[in-house]
């Protein structure tokens, strides 16, 4: 389990994904649509290398 080396570790790890998402909504001081985000802009930039 390689969650403690840097935030994208647990984003790109299943469980470590829910896992964080739980946590943001039991925290409730931060918003869930910032991991959306986070999602969106790496799908645009995947795009964008493709479409090079």
């Amino acid at each position: 389990m390689t969650w403690s080396s840097n935030l994208e570790s647990v984003l790109e790890d299943a469980f470590g994904l829910e896992a964080f998402k739980e946590w943001f909504r039991d925290d409730g001081t931060r918003l869930i649509d910032s991991i959306d985000l986070y999602f969106a802009i790496k799908a645009f930039k995947y795009i964008k290398i493709l479409n090079k």
